[in-house]
């Protein structure tokens, strides 16, 4: 029965992967209807499609030179971008950041030395990079793209596990999953993905890279006790800052999964802000620990980009696929 089942999974994950491609393809056409022209994504304000007026945190986790490159020369000729301790002391005063975009990057990967910071500094552009603290100058990588890796390579011999399937599974038993997993195929990495400290180091060195904590491990807070959450919490904060002689003031949730619980952790942590996953705008009356973000996919147009700042693409449910496109492939998103 179990190997009747295998044919019927990849058959329905290839279905569902040709559905989002075709939704995917409608979302270009409409971007490009809307803002295929410089004039018309300047043009259209916010207001007209989000409820309130405030700052648009954007989320990255990997992407290449020329797609960044045309991503922050349209924010820069048609919004204002600002670091995320301009939103948090415009917070504090009650002043709301009209048309400001802040980039954030998840995980800290190799190639945002690589290929994003030349960019911010041709630029000038602030950002704010969560770190995965144990895994600064590690040999390896993620375990979901050992996974995706896998796949690849893994052929037809088995029907691997789907990141979402792992990550639903209690922290210990997805470990053990997974550990199982690679270990039965032989896999090794090829070649290091994540970031070095003394890369990291030249980036919060030019002034335009602040750091935020993304835990220790990066496990799901919610698949975990709540002493193992702020462990996570606070290791990591003391790790950063210990190695990078800065305040680590701002944290990401993995994953975006909190509870209300994890926001009072944060808080007793020492953190002054979090991001979340759930797409929205900042004002002053948003709870700077559960800040709203808007999920980019490396492959997104700069049509599509300005879809989503407008708030037009969460109106039309576009947050939804986005999302599912993200995590389908193992992004922590």
């Amino acid at each position: 029965m179990a190997r009747l089942l295998i044919p019927v999974r990849r058959i329905s994950l290839q279905f569902n992967r040709l559905l989002e491609y075709s939704y995917y393809e409608f979302w270009k056409i409409l971007a490009f209807v809307f803002f295929g022209f410089p004039f018309l994504g300047e043009f259209l304000s916010r207001r007209w499609f989000w409820k309130e007026e405030g700052a648009i945190i954007l989320v990255y986790h990997e992407l290449g030179a020329s797609a960044f490159r045309r991503h922050l020369e349209y924010t820069k000729n048609h919004w204002k971008v600002v670091s995320l301790d301009d939103l948090l002391t415009q917070m504090k005063q009650g002043k709301p950041l009209t048309r400001a975009i802040i980039f954030t990057f998840d995980d800290g990967y190799k190639s945002n030395y690589t290929e994003i910071f030349p960019l911010l500094l041709k630029h000038q552009t602030p950002i704010t990079l969560y770190l995965v603290s144990g895994m600064i100058d590690a040999d390896g990588e993620f375990w979901w793209q050992s996974l995706e890796n896998l796949r690849r390579t893994a052929g037809k011999k088995e029907a691997i596990p789907t990141p979402e399937h792992l990550k639903s599974l209690p922290e210990e038993q997805r470990k053990r999953e997974i550990s199982n997993l690679l270990g039965r195929y032989s896999y090794r990495n090829k070649e290091r993905s994540t970031l070095t400290l003394s890369e990291a180091k030249e980036m919060v060195d030019s002034g335009l890279v602040t750091i935020g904590a993304h835990t220790r491990n990066h496990p799901c807070l919610t698949k975990v006790g709540l002493e193992e959450a702020e462990d996570e919490m606070k290791t990591s904060k003391k790790d950063l800052e210990s190695a990078f002689g800065v305040p680590v003031v701002h944290f990401s949730y993995p994953n975006g999964d909190y509870i209300n619980a994890h926001v009072s952790l944060c808080e007793k942590s020492g953190y002054s802000t979090a991001v979340t996953a759930v797409p929205g705008v900042n004002t002053p009356a948003t709870n700077p620990y559960e800040l709203r973000r808007i999920l980019i996919r490396p492959d997104d147009t700069v049509q599509v980009l300005a879809l989503k700042i407008t708030g037009l693409g969460h109106r039309l449910g576009l947050d939804y696929f986005t999302l599912k496109h993200l995590r389908q492939r193992g992004v922590p998103c």
